[in-house]
């Protein structure tokens, strides 16, 4: 997961499965999704049919990256 968008030419963060991505302020709480437009979501978001991957648990100051496989909503 990247911590920040970057424009081009820009150098990204990268952050794996087990670290900590410390993002302030970014919503929903709680566990979080990739949105088919590439941002987190929650998993009620996601439109049927939609891939995702579960990315991490957002407690409001930084998401605890656990990112799992890709999967379609069902």
């Amino acid at each position: 997961m990247s911590g920040t968008a970057i424009g081009a030419g820009g150098t990204a963060q990268v952050y794996r499965s087990g670290s900590r991505c410390p993002v302030a302020g970014l919503t929903p709480l709680g566990d979080v999704y990739r949105s088919s437009t590439g941002g987190l979501t929650d998993y009620a978001s996601l439109a049927m049919g939609d891939w995702t991957n579960y990315i991490g648990f957002n407690d409001g100051s930084g998401v605890d990256i656990n990112i799992g496989p890709e999967e379609a909503k069902v």
